[in-house]
This record gives C-alpha cells, sequence and structure tokens, in this order.
C-alpha cells in the first residue's frame, strides 16, 4: 500500500482523500491512481485505464510481493480484478454471472449464498467487466505476447557509432512500464541516468550529449548504455571521440 500511495500524485491524494479503513484502503487508493490515469490518457477505455494503472504498479513494485483486490462501479458496469505475485497465500475472488437470479452483480472473497454452484472463481491477473444482460468479459492484465523473455534486442538501437557530440538511442518496448536507461564508463562506474519514467507500449528516442550527472563533458573512450524495462534488459556499446 505504501507504494501505491508514493505512485499517486499528491493532488490526487488530497482532492480524493481515501478511507484508510484497512477493508477500504486499497480500492480507494486504486481508485484515486485510476482517476489520475484516466486524465493522463484520456483516449482510453475504462478497461484499458484498468490494465495501465495495475501495470503501472507492478512495475513500481519490482520485485516485491504484492496482492491487489479491486472492485469499481459506474452503477451499471461491475469491474473486478484480482492480481496478486504470490499466488499460495492469495485471497481468492469470486463472481456472480448469472443475471437472471440475481438482479445485482456481486463479488466477494468467498460464495455469499447458496448458490454457491454459481459462484465463478476469478483467475490471477485478471480483470471481469460485468453488464446487466451481457456477455461477462474476462480481460487478461498481461497478454500472451507481454510475458516476460520478449527479445528486445532488435528494437535498442544507438547512432552515430563512435559519435563525437551526441548520440541518438532509438527504443521500442510492448509492456508499459518503467523504462530505465543509464550510461557506465568502461569500468563499469555510474556516469549519468538518461532516463527513468514510466512508458506505455511504443517507440520512443532520445539523446545523450556526451555529459555526465553534473553536466560535464565525459573524456574519450567506451561507455555502455544499460536499458531496462519491465522484463528485460539490454546493454550497447559506444565510443565517445572529442573533436
Amino acid at each position: 500500500l505504501l507504494k501505491l500511495i508514493e505512485l499517486i500524485n499528491p493532488f490526487y491524494l488530497e482532492q480524493n482523500p481515501p478511507d484508510y479503513a484497512p477493508n477500504y484502503l486499497d480500492s480507494d487508493l486504486y481508485s484515486i491512481l485510476l482517476v489520475e490515469v484516466m486524465d493522463e490518457y484520456p483516449d482510453l477505455t475504462i478497461e484499458d485505464c484498468i490494465k495501465m494503472a495495475v501495470i503501472k504498479l507492478d512495475s513500481a513494485l519490482g520485485t516485491n510481493k504484492a496482492q491487489l483486490n479491486f472492485v469499481m462501479s459506474s452503477g451499471n458496469t461491475l469491474w473486478a480484478l484480482n492480481f496478486t505475485r504470490a499466488e499460495p497465500k492469495a485471497i481468492t475472488v469470486y463472481y456472480y454471472p448469472d443475471s437472471i437470479i440475481s438482479k445485482f452483480w456481486v463479488v466477494g472473497s468467498q460464495p455469499l449464498d447458496s448458490l454457491s454452484q454459481k459462484w465463478v472463481e476469478l483467475p490471477n491477473r485478471t480483470l471481469v467487466c460485468l453488464i446487466p444482460n451481457e456477455p461477462v468479459r474476462l480481460i487478461p492484465i498481461y497478454q500472451k505476447f507481454d510475458l516476460p523473455g520478449k527479445d528486445i534486442s532488435k528494437n535498442f538501437f544507438i547512432q552515430p557509432n563512435p559519435f563525437n557530440e551526441s548520440v541518438k538511442i532509438d527504443y521500442s518496448i510492448d509492456l508499459p512500464g518503467i523504462v530505465t536507461i543509464d550510461v557506465y564508463d568502461r569500468s563499469g562506474r555510474f556516469v549519468k541516468r538518461l532516463l527513468n519514467d514510466f512508458k506505455i507500449s511504443g517507440k520512443y528516442t532520445l539523446i545523450w550529449n556526451g555529459c555526465d550527472d553534473n553536466n560535464n563533458p565525459v573524456p574519450d573512450g567506451a561507455y555502455f548504455i544499460h536499458l531496462k524495462t519491465y522484463n528485460q534488459e539490454r546493454v550497447l556499446k559506444t565510443i565517445f571521440i572529442q573533436r
């Protein structure tokens, strides 16, 4: 929850004070984060904004174990999410999909009445979208092509190489998340952080001007540009030659 609080812009926390009662805090905080994402990406659907917010939170958590059970309703549509990294200890989320018998959509951590045979377990890392008189929609947070192991080597370029004024770094990512790009010298010493930000899927370009973190020109020599995304790391070597 601390990571979730840290991830949210303080302005949104101030404008939408969360209920800090234990039973409501995670849903309240996630709702506030979702509002922020919807403002930032107004062209996305609600479902895509929910996925974006989950991926953003998951990326910020790093290797920490976490679980987020989230329910949100617009008064007609109900969205429920089961997301965890510690599956053996996870709380299972159930939903009730039969609108003929039940007039309202219901989500719970266990079947709530004698109609328990109708309750369906929500798979991990899955969003369920429930709209009366419409088929249930199950939306994976991570699609198959987003699973760890995708090779990004063909999507990471630097040019020109060698360079004497600036070098252009082109990269693309398939899975939204935190992207970090750092520069190291040949001894492994940190030189400069070029990027540490959340990026949605797409192609990007940035420029390194041959200066360190204090904006001092670096000496001639070999440098290593290290790209780290949610599921991959890649290092490219470049040579800096002053005129």
